[in-house]
C-alpha cells in the first residue's frame, strides 16, 4: 500500500512539475531525445549483428530429432 501511495504522489508531483516548468521540460526533452534515439539505434544494430552471427548459416544445418513427423 505504501508503494501505491508513493507512486500516486510521484505522478502528481511529476505532472505538476511538467505543467509548471513546461518550457524547461521541453528544452530537456529536445536535448535528450536525439541522444536516446542514437543510443537505442546503435543497441538495435549491435543486437541484430549478434543474432545474425549466432544463427546457423542454413536452415538445413540442424537435423530434426529422431521420431519427429517433419523428417523427410
Amino acid at each position: 500500500m505504501k508503494h501505491l501511495i508513493g507512486g500516486v504522489v510521484a505522478i502528481c508531483l511529476g505532472l505538476w512539475g511538467m505543467l509548471t516548468w513546461w518550457g524547461s521540460f521541453g528544452m530537456v526533452m529536445r536535448g535528450l531525445v536525439p541522444f536516446a534515439l542514437l543510443g537505442l539505434g546503435l543497441l538495435a544494430i549491435v543486437s541484430g549483428f549478434r543474432r545474425m552471427s549466432e544463427a546457423p548459416a542454413t536452415p538445413e544445418a540442424e537435423a530434426p530429432p529422431e521420431g519427429s513427423l517433419d523428417a523427410d
